[in-house]
Order: structure tokens, then sequence, then C-alpha cells
């Protein structure tokens, strides 16, 4: 099995052995590295391609290979692009969405599809608790230390991994609190004071605290660790690798609408969520059942799929309006 990806996220599928080969490609660097993945993926002879994305550039490039079968959803203007097509499921959220393209060649997973009740998205508009909805199936989970999921060898790598991370920051397992501050959309981030707040009222509890995110994510999560005294920052010194360990041992992780929320609930771990701009029938909801929503219910929401660089308002109220000592309520209901 093969996985194209945005650069930066190949390595933890690989390491995690749940592909053979990745294709990492850079989106910033114009038509040159989407050019250079063609030519590589042509020297292969797929039987199977499945494309979970719907934009012309990715179907142009699907068009293109050696595939003795592909599959996308289905658009208006896609039928030249693709062997077969299946309707994108939008009512429901985005993990059965992307798995729904396996249906049309698996019975069972389309029998699983039709008898799937009450998982649509929620509607909510407050807060909301992923514990007090319908519980996700096995066939349908994103939790991978479930046996038989990953090989022992690296379960083992993973412990291995986080007993280093551990020790090499003087953690305690499951005593400390993850932090993750950052966001590719500035109005989708919860603000630096709600974070700050939530920050000290844990570290006053005996919580250790610890401000997670990637390199391009240094400059908020710094400003974080500063108003929060006494933080650990390791944004930007962590793999997703070892970002998925530390996640593995933490008590609970507080997040935006991000990818953060998403690879927590590949290790089970509890999670508070604040959501802004965006709402849950979008369909990004954390994927697990240890997870808790926190948002206003503001006529202004959704202000667009995924955000924005600045609040069409001006105001940022979804995300002012949420105090950290809210947070914190919720917070402490998971433990």
């Amino acid at each position: 099995m093969h996985l194209v990806c945005r650069q930066g996220f190949g390595s933890l599928f690989q390491e995690l052995g749940l592909v053979d080969l990745v294709f990492e490609v850079s989106k910033s660097q114009g038509a040159g590295p989407y050019r250079a993945l063609v030519k590589r993926l042509r020297e292969e002879q797929y039987q199977r391609v499945w494309c979970p994305h719907q934009s012309i550039r990715t179907s142009l490039i699907i068009k293109q290979l050696r595939a003795k079968h592909s599959v996308g959803f289905k658009e208006w203007w896609n039928g030249w692009a693709f062997d077969s097509r299946v309707e994108r499921p939008v009512h429901l959220p985005d993990p059965l969405r992307q798995l729904f393209l396996l249906s049309g060649e698996d019975e069972t997973l389309s029998k699983q599809y039709a008898h799937l009740e009450g998982l649509e998205n929620p509607t909510e508009r407050g807060v909301w608790r992923a514990f007090n909805a319908p519980r996700i199936p096995d066939w349908a989970s994103s939790y991978l230390l479930r046996p038989g999921v990953l090989s022992g060898e690296v379960v083992k790598r993973l412990e291995e991994t986080t007993l280093r991370l551990l020790s090499e920051y003087e953690l305690s397992r499951g005593k400390f609190a993850l932090l993750a501050p950052g966001s590719v959309w500035p109005t989708k981030r919860w603000t630096i004071e709600g974070y700050a707040e939530l920050a000290l009222e844990l570290r006053a509890q005996g919580w250790q605290v610890v401000v997670m995110g990637s390199s391009a994510e240094q400059e908020v999560c710094q400003a974080l660790a500063q108003l929060s005294r006494g933080a650990l920052n390791l944004a930007g010194k962590t793999s997703l690798w070892e970002s998925l360990s530390l996640m593995n041992s933490a008590k609970v992780l507080i997040c935006n609408d991000s990818g953060a929320a998403h690879l927590a609930s590949c290790v089970g771990l509890p999670t508070v969520a604040v959501f802004g701009p965006t709402t849950l029938d979008l369909g990004y909801r954390p994927w697990q059942e240890q997870a808790i929503v926190v948002q206003k219910d503001l006529s202004c929401r959704p202000c667009g799929k995924h955000g924005a660089v600045k609040c069409p308002l001006g105001t940022h109220e979804c995300m002012k309006a949420i105090k950290g000592v809210e947070v914190l309520e919720h917070v402490l209901a998971l433990r």
C-alpha cells in the first residue's frame, strides 16, 4: 500500500507500519513537485487507487496513473477522472466519509454502513459530549492500540519512545495535560489568554502542563508558555511519532478544531476541543468517545468550512467568549 500526502505527514504512517511507501508533496512550491510525483507514480502499476480528495488537481493526477481501477467521490465534473465514483455521505463525520470509498468493493463494509445508526454529524451548537453519543464501531474506529492493528514491534517501539520522553522531560505518566494552541487558520485558535488561564489553574491543582505544536506554531506556543509560568514548551521539538507517544501517556489534551484532536483519537487520549468559526455539523468532530467540544451558540457560526485568517465581523466573539475556567470544568469532567 502506497500513500500520497502533504509534506511532513507521511513518516508517521510508515513508522506505524500502516503503509509500505509514502510520497509527500509540498503544496507551496508550485507545479514542480506535482509533476515529479506523477512521473514517479507512473513507474508503478496499481491494482486500486482510492482518492478522498475532490480537487481538480488531484483528479488530474489520478487520471495519469497506471491503475487498473480508480475510485473517487462523485462530482458533477469529474466523471472523466475515475473508473467508478461513489456519493460522498456528507451527513456523516469525515472518517466515515473517507472509509465509504471502500464500500463499493467490500460487501461486508457496505452492509455495516446500511445498518449504521446514530453517528450522523452532531447538530448541537453548545457544549457537546461524545460519551453521550452512540459508540463508534471497531470497524470505523481510528484507535490504533486495539489488538491486531499494529505489530508487536511497533507497539514496543512506541512504548520505548514514550519512556524516553517521560524521562527526558521529567514527566509523570498520566499526570500531565497537553495544550495544543495552534491551527493553520488563525480564527480557529482559542485565545492565548484562555489557554493561559486554563494552564495556570491546572498547575495550581498539581498538574504538569506541556505545550505542543509544529515548528510553524512555535511563536504562539512560546507566548502561551511564557504566560503559563512553568509550562514545558515542546513546540517544534517533537516529531509526529514522538507527539503520538506523548499523547499515549498524557492525561488529557486541550486543543482547537485541529489535527491534534484527530491524532489524540488514535491513542484514545481524552480531549477537550474548543470550536469557534467551525461547527460540528461540518463533520470534523474528535473521532472518539472520550471527548468534549466547547463552543458558543452564535448566529454567525460557521463563518466558513475551515475558518479564516480574520474574523469576518472583526470581533472573534466565538473564541473570546470562552473562558479558561469554563474549559477547566470540562477537563475535570473527563478525569
